[in-house]
Parts: C-alpha cells; sequence; structure tokens
C-alpha cells in the first residue's frame, strides 16, 4: 500500500483561516461526485476530515483538510510538472480527461 502525504502550506504573510480554502471545497466537490458516478477516471474518495490545527500544527489556528483516496494507476501530473509542459501536450491532456469524464 503506498502513502503519500501532501501539505499545501502558504508562505509568509499569510493569516490562519478557521474555513476551507476554495480550492479544497470544490476538490471535495469533485471528489465525492465521482465516488457517486462510480466513476474509474478518477481517484475514489476513502473518507475526509476537516478540522482546526492546534498550535504544533504547520499554521497554528487554521483549517486543515484530511483526504484520504485511492491512488490512480500511471504517473501523476503533478509528478509529470503539468504546468511546466507545452501548451499542446496540456490541452491533449485535458482533452483526454474531458473525454473520460462523459
Amino acid at each position: 500500500m503506498s502513502r503519500h502525504r501532501h501539505h499545501r502550506v502558504p508562505s509568509g504573510g499569510y493569516s490562519p483561516s478557521r474555513d476551507p480554502s476554495t480550492t479544497t471545497s470544490a476538490e471535495l466537490r469533485a471528489l465525492r461526485a465521482f465516488r457517486d458516478a462510480d466513476s474509474t477516471f478518477a481517484p475514489t474518495l476513502i473518507d475526509y476530515k476537516q478540522t482546526i490545527q492546534g498550535q504544533d500544527g504547520p499554521l497554528p489556528g487554521g483549517y486543515y483538510t484530511f483526504t484520504v483516496m485511492t491512488k490512480m494507476p500511471g504517473a501523476s501530473l503533478h509528478d509529470l510538472h503539468f504546468w511546466g509542459l507545452p501548451a499542446e501536450e496540456r490541452e491533449e491532456i485535458v482533452q483526454k480527461f474531458l473525454v473520460a469524464l462523459r
């Protein structure tokens, strides 16, 4: 079983938020929709927990979301440096993803 831990912590100058970010909220909505549709083209959301960080957290007092999902086969777009790929390659990936979602 592979485990991956990913923290998104803003760098300097940010105040802790007591609510999830719009990005986190959108990701959870999408993962729930994929799970409810039994999609094989996206990770399956197993569970999630949302909480306020303690004083020992990366951003004390800030909002924290733990997400547990299945790992998809193949290479991660993050590992492929998706945003650094030429526009044509990114568009090809996006189009294939849109076809898979339909």
